[in-house]
């Protein structure tokens, strides 16, 4: 417990309240530690479990099943669920849309807008 709580804290104050803010943190901390932090951790943990290729080795050598048979079916499925293109795209899509909301939230929705938007040129000083 005392090392999840070393976690929880470390992520709100290192990562979360330089990105939002004092004011926004307890409304967008339990977003970054549960969408991010804690299903990518854990549906990666998942995928190290060699599962898939220990059945596939019991077939081969003991069970020697033919082509139609359940484990054969199953054998399909041995990749973690973040190497699937849905899933990365869908956790970028609720990042994209909580930063375009935390950031309305915080500025306004113009002022956000406007913050995303260089001013003045590259590589000269504004103050000359």
């Amino acid at each position: 417990m005392n090392a999840l709580e070393f976690v929880v804290v470390f992520i709100r104050d290192s990562i979360v309240q330089p990105n939002v803010g004092r004011k926004w943190v307890n409304t967008w901390t339990p977003l970054i530690l549960d969408a991010s932090s804690i299903f990518i951790l854990c549906a990666n943990a998942i995928g190290l479990i060699p599962i898939f290729e220990v059945l596939g080795l019991l077939d081969h050598c003991v069970l020697h099943t033919g082509e139609d048979s359940f484990i054969k079916h199953l054998m399909h499925g041995g990749t973690t669920a973040t190497a699937n293109f849905n899933v990365t795209a869908a956790l970028a899509t609720i990042t994209f849309g909580a930063i375009i909301v935390a950031g309305s939230l915080a500025h306004g929705f113009v002022k956000h807008w406007k913050n995303s938007c260089r001013t003045g040129w590259p590589g000269r000083s504004t103050s000359s």
